[in-house]
């Protein structure tokens, strides 16, 4: 009985501890000083610009930018720690650094992961 109670406590003591969410912000080393310096706390991550529809064919260079907790920015759009993302490529791709090309009419969304973060930007391709 000792030994089942025990194994109970510490299986629900690790499952409590995965749950929830960690809304901690992340902090991170500043990509215009990587080699030192202090971390800075990521406030947000951008992605521009901000627009509403693109025609099909048209390619547009996008930017992702990181806020931090203290008000500085920097443009991480070509930061390695940068990942690009389309949810339809389909409608439209974008590459390592963010070009995108607007492939079929549709919606969709081109988001960018930093260091734990993301940000995105939601448009519709037109005919």
């Amino acid at each position: 009985m000792i030994k089942y109670s025990l194994g109970c406590t510490a299986l629900l003591c690790a499952f409590m501890a995965g749950c929830g969410s960690d809304s901690s912000p992340t902090t991170t080393t500043s990509p215009t000083n990587p080699a030192g310096g202090t971390n800075k706390t990521i406030a947000s991550v951008s992605v521009s610009p901000d627009i509403t529809t693109l025609n099909k064919g048209a390619v547009v260079k996008f930017r992702a930018s990181v806020k931090y907790a203290d008000g500085s920015s920097d443009d991480i759009t070509d930061s390695p720690d940068t990942v690009w993302n389309t949810s339809a490529a389909s409608v439209a791709t974008v590459s390592s650094d963010g070009n995108v090309t607007a492939v079929s009419a549709g919606v969709v969304n081109i988001s960018v992961q930093y260091k734990g973060e993301s940000g995105d930007e939601h448009f519709a391709v037109m005919p």
